[in-house]
């Protein structure tokens, strides 16, 4: 339209070399970035850009408009809901990809935060520090006397920031990674007893009470209640991560409390031979009866057949020793009267039956 042709004819060779660049990294044409950026509502950044004595920066994002269908350039050149605009970044909310340009001979780069933005900072911080390193042009600093310590610690104070939001973005991964492992399918071990869930629910414990404690912890809040005054987007992750640290905690607590009752009822499945563990079968399915029904947590079909999966497995842990005496023999080194009337004391019918009047008592 008439509009757009006589912004188009404002145009100087700097804009389209700048347009050139961000479509090779951003993988559009040419033309669909022109028009992205004719569309604006206001071309004065990039004249207060280029002016002598303007603006140092110019930046713009590319990312999923919040209001589908604005400018015709989106359904002119692209298959998607993506707008490329000029961005003022203390007015928005990163979700895909920043091109910025600096007054340093027009130098420029990109943030990626379509993974987050700590992460796009980061590996944008990262890829310029060896480019830093081998620049031996600095300007006044090169004939400064203080030139070289000034740049040691601009070097310095870099590092440092990558460092923390390393941390930041580690200890984001590594909350969300503890938290969903109580949520996967748990492989069983073949040889592992009912104790054994009891341990497991202790180590889930301390690892959710660490991640909690440090979630309340007044550095934690502090960058909390900074989100909260920029009104940053984030803080519904942090709120959800908080809830769900919490929960974790709660569920982790009440099983290790309702397990601790098989500790003494499971201990003759480890400390006797077969005939005389069947005594203490009823009292041990008694027990996981009593935590299936009271507990609020350990009363789901999967965790109660972990519980009886490992009872399984211990009961054949005492067959085996009672067979081998504890290891001391082999199979075939039994007499085979022997070695008979031990199979028959462990005949699985006979188990099975004593499983099935338990679990019915």
């Amino acid at each position: 339209n008439t509009f757009e042709d006589a912004r188009r004819e404002l145009l100087t060779p700097a804009h389209m070399y700048m347009f050139d660049i961000m479509a090779d990294r951003l993988s559009l044409e040419p033309a669909a970035v022109e028009d992205f950026i004719l569309d604006s509502t206001s071309l004065d950044a990039c004249d207060t850009f280029f002016a002598q004595g303007g603006s140092r920066t110019i930046s713009f994002v590319y990312q999923e408009a919040e209001i589908p269908g604005i400018g015709l350039s989106i359904t002119q050149f692209t298959c998607n809901l993506d707008e490329l605009f000029l961005a003022n970044l203390s007015q928005t909310c990163l979700r895909g990809k920043c091109c910025f340009f600096t007054r340093t001979q027009i130098f420029f780069n990109m943030v990626d935060g379509k993974d987050g933005l700590l992460k796009g900072i980061k590996d944008t911080f990262s890829s310029l520090l060896p480019a830093l390193d081998a620049e031996q042009h600095w300007g006044v600093l090169n004939k400064s006397r203080h030139g070289e310590k000034f740049k040691k610690n601009f070097m310095f104070t870099i590092n440092n920031c990558l460092r923390s939001l390393d941390g930041k973005y580690t200890f984001k991964r590594v909350v969300l990674n503890v938290l969903l492992e109580v949520d996967q399918l748990r492989r069983l071990d073949g040889s592992a007893g009912p104790l054994s869930e009891l341990e497991h629910w202790k180590q889930m414990s301390l690892k959710f009470d660490s991640v909690l404690n440090h979630i309340q912890s007044s550095e934690c809040k502090a960058v909390v209640k900074v989100l909260c005054i920029s009104k940053s987007k984030t803080m519904k992750m942090w709120r959800e991560l908080d809830a769900k640290a919490t929960d974790r905690v709660n569920e982790a607590k009440d099983n290790v409390k309702f397990l601790s009752t098989l500790e003494n009822v499971c201990q003759p499945l480890y400390n006797s031979d077969p005939v005389s563990m069947i005594k203490s079968v009823h009292n041990v399915f008694n027990a996981i009866h009593m935590i299936y029904n009271v507990s609020r947590y350990y009363n789901t079909d999967e965790k109660i057949a972990i519980l009886f999966g490992n009872v399984t497995n211990q009961m054949l842990n005492a067959c085996r020793a009672y067979i081998t005496e504890n290891g001391k023999y082999q199979i075939w080194d039994h007499n085979p009267e022997n070695l008979t009337r031990k199979m028959q004391v462990m005949t699985i019918d006979i188990l099975v039956l004593i499983n099935r009047k338990c679990i019915m008592h």
